[in-house]
């Protein structure tokens, strides 16, 4: 999965970040179509709660990756506890 950044910075991966969408507009994806028009899609981080536009073009696809994430999940994929360590870098962290 692409870890994509939100507008406050709160990386998500992709999928997670079309399941957002899809809960906040009615089933709808982050594609930006509805009933064959364009709207403004938006995603809200479930961290802090901004809100974040979607790219008219890509939706959520069209969101910027994080390119650290992304390499410490390349470098994690050469070991065996990589599924657990890349669930602990994508999930949302509370502060306490």
């Amino acid at each position: 999965q692409a870890p994509k950044m939100l507008a406050c910075d709160h990386t998500f991966c992709a999928s997670c970040c079309e399941t957002l969408v899809a809960s906040a507009h009615g089933g709808e994806g982050g594609h930006g179509n509805e009933s064959g028009g364009r709207r403004h899609a938006r995603i809200t981080c479930p961290t802090c709660q901004t809100t974040t536009a979607l790219p008219e073009e890509g939706g959520v696809s069209g969101l910027r990756t994080n390119k650290t994430v992304l390499t410490l999940l390349e470098v994690l994929g050469d070991h065996s506890s990589s599924n657990a360590a890349a669930a602990l870098l994508l999930s949302p962290q509370r502060a306490g």
